[in-house]
């Protein structure tokens, strides 16, 4: 009798493993990125490393199937693309935003199935990331994408 019992838990586990395999094999790539941090009076390299993984963990749940191929930061694109936000938005003043607004670009490729107007299967180059933080001791957070 005790042999009828057991094809039922190994049919559950199977049935979990299954699920937890079609999930990871949904989430977007980003663990092999190549990630350039170019030399920053602003930011330390924890910083940056920072800013690095909220890209990355917002890229494997938001483009499914995509994969991060680059990831980079350069002090003066980076600057230049903060003082355009600021100055199209009203989110505070640049002296406030001081270190605490960060720009990163992304190179990668969108999955089969891919939303927010990207086109399936394509390359996608020098994608801006808007990252920003309460303070110098806060976690970053995306604030704008896709410039």
């Amino acid at each position: 009798m005790k042999s009828m019992t057991r094809p039922i838990p190994m049919l559950i586990w199977g049935l979990i493993l299954f699920c937890i395999v079609g999930i990871c094999l949904a989430l977007g790539r980003a663990s092999g990125a190549n990630v350039e941090l170019g030399p920053s009076v602003q930011f330390s390299e924890e910083e940056l490393r920072g800013a690095v993984h909220c890209v990355k963990r917002d890229f494997r749940v938001r483009f499914t199937g995509g994969e991060l191929l680059q990831l980079r930061y350069d002090e003066a694109l980076s600057d230049q693309a903060v003082d355009d936000y600021l100055a199209r938005t009203e989110d505070g003043d640049a002296d406030a935003a001081e270190g605490n607004i960060i720009a990163l670009f992304a190179d990668f490729k969108t999955g089969e199935r891919t939303s927010g107007g990207l086109n399936p299967n394509a390359v996608y180059r020098g994608f801006g990331y808007m990252l920003a933080r309460s303070d110098a001791d806060g976690k970053w957070e995306i604030i704008e994408t896709g410039w």
